[in-house]
């Protein structure tokens, strides 16, 4: 398992998130004022980014929530993640970047 998957992301102070009519989420980085648009299961992980839950513990509720998901579910979250932590829309508590 990647030490990444044991890291807890925590969201960037003041980021806003704006939810559309068909699930998915608009994220607005409040000191770059870039947006960045989610699909439902992204609107869902931001959702999850709570600064308790590891990636790994995310990961595990969007199989739980998602029952059609795949087992690579994982590999998929921690790859949101990293693009949310790119875009400075995410930081880390423990584990690497």
């Amino acid at each position: 398992m990647s030490q990444f998957l044991d890291g807890v992301p925590t969201k960037f102070p003041g980021a806003l998130a704006f939810p559309q009519d068909d699930g998915a989420l608009l994220l607005l980085h409040p000191v770059t004022a870039q947006l960045s648009v989610t699909n439902e299961c992204g609107s869902h992980i931001w959702g999850l980014v709570d600064g308790v839950r590891s990636v790994d513990g995310i990961a595990e509720e969007v199989r739980r929530v998602f029952d059609d998901a795949p087992l690579s579910e994982t590999s998929e979250v921690e790859s949101f993640i990293i693009e949310l932590l790119k875009r400075g829309f995410v930081e880390m508590k423990g584990g690497p970047l």
